[in-house]
Formats: C-alpha cells, sequence, structure tokens
C-alpha cells in the first residue's frame, strides 16, 4: 500500500478496528482479491455477503452496466415507477406468506432492523422489544439498543428503553415474551457471539409462536409438540456427548 494512499486511509476513512488490516485492493474475481503488489489473497467473507457469487461475476457486471447505461438514482423510492425496483419487489413479494406484499428496500442489515423495529412498534401500539445476549443487529441507534454485547452499547447509552435480553437458546427464558412485546429480534446464528447456534429448529418456532400468542393478548406456554420435540433433542444431545 502506498505510503500517501494508506495516510489517506487512516486519516480520512472511518476505521472499524484499532487495527484495520489496510490491504489495497487493486482487483478482484470469484474468490480472490489481489492488492496493489499483486498477492493474491482468498476471501472468506465476500463482501460481507455482498458478493456471494463471486467478485466481478460477469452476469453480474454486465447487469450493473446495462442499468447504469439506463439510469440510476433518479428518486427516493415510492414516488418514481422504476421497473428494475418494480420487478425486484414483485418477485421478493412473491416469496412472501400472505399477507405480507410490500418491500421495503434498505441499503444495510441495520437499516432494515430500524425499518423492522418501527414497523412493529407502530403496528402492535407496544413498546417492548426481546432481543438476546450475544447477538448483533448493527451500529445505528435502534440496532445498538438490541445487541447483547455491553461493550458496544456502552458507550452510547443511554439507547432506546424498554428493551428485555434474554439468554440465548433458553428456551425457558421465552416464557419472558408477554403481551407487552412489540417484537422479537433473533439470530438463527450469532456470528458476532462465535457463531452460535440454537440447539433445534423447534425453538426457532417457539419465537413464531410467542409472537402469535402476544399478539392475542395471553402470555406464551409451549404446546406438548414443541415440549417433546425439545426433550427428544436433549436426549439426542446428552446421548452424543
Amino acid at each position: 500500500m502506498s505510503d500517501d494512499l494508506a495516510a489517506l486511509f487512516l486519516r480520512h476513512v472511518c476505521q472499524t478496528s484499532a487495527a484495520p488490516l489496510g490491504i489495497e485492493v487493486a482487483r478482484a474475481a470469484g474468490s480472490t482479491v489481489w492488492d496493489g503488489r499483486g498477492r493474491a489473497y482468498l476471501d472468506l467473507l465476500a463482501g460481507m455477503g455482498v458478493a456471494n457469487v463471486g467478485h466481478t461475476h460477469p452476469e453480474v457486471v454486465a447487469a450493473v452496466r446495462a442499468q447504469a447505461e439506463r439510469h440510476l438514482h433518479v428518486m427516493v423510492y415510492g414516488e418514481f415507477v422504476q421497473e428494475a425496483q418494480v420487478r425486484l419487489a414483485t418477485r421478493l413479494a412473491g416469496l412472501l406468506a400472505p399477507p405480507l406484499a410490500v418491500v421495503y428496500f434498505t441499503s444495510s442489515g441495520a437499516e432494515a432492523i430500524e425499518g423492522a423495529l418501527k414497523t412493529a412498534r407502530k403496528h402492535t401500539r407496544r413498546r417492548r422489544i426481546v432481543a438476546f445476549e450475544g447477538g448483533f443487529h448493527g451500529d445505528t441507534l435502534g440496532a445498538l439498543s438490541i445487541g447483547g454485547n455491553p461493550v458496544y452499547r456502552a458507550p452510547f447509552e443511554p439507547l432506546l428503553p424498554d428493551v428485555k435480553f434474554l439468554p440465548f437458546d433458553d428456551v425457558a427464558a421465552l416464557a419472558a415474551i408477554d403481551a407487552h412485546t412489540a417484537a422479537v429480534v433473533v439470530e438463527p446464528v450469532q456470528a458476532e457471539a462465535g457463531v452460535r447456534r440454537t440447539s433445534t429448529g423447534a425453538w426457532c418456532r417457539t419465537c413464531s409462536c410467542s409472537r402469535r400468542r402476544s399478539a392475542a393478548g395471553s402470555r406464551w406456554a409451549p404446546s406438548s409438540a414443541a415440549r417433546r420435540s425439545w426433550r427428544r433433542s436433549a436426549t439426542t444431545r446428552r446421548s452424543r456427548t
């Protein structure tokens, strides 16, 4: 990395760690990134998932070029009819379960979380958000408020009120989800906390069930089928150990 470019990077680009990698990216293709000196690096992050079909994939490049030659950003969405946007929204809506049929486009996961929190509060007219210890959902104010790592939250407190944290993958703790809850935010696999996954699919179904019960104004209780599933899972885990 050239001294000038390195100095400019450190001075003008906000770093997210005390010791940034500092690789000067010259080009990328597939799962490989090359620096300015021609050294190749195997990219296991795929641009944090953005390049999940590989860097500079020919079909992606062609689609970007075609759209750029036609038009790029012309107006906030919801005002002008932009074909590519409408086609994508229609395709995504076709994958959703009724009555979901509207797509809210965002630029980041944190922005999507902010939109979800606002939607939940507006729809339910409730305030409480349930999140989980160890979770990570972004660095904006709302997303940070439901992040399960105090190290990230502490410098910015006080954050959003009425957020309750539960231990991750603790089925008994889900009883705290009640009629005052507007939303439950959970990662099926926690990455920031060390790639921790839920122990059973039943746990995720329980979160969905608890939200439906809360919407009806009653406290949640696990179904007998769910309890049987947890017992089978617990027995399996004990036998493996």
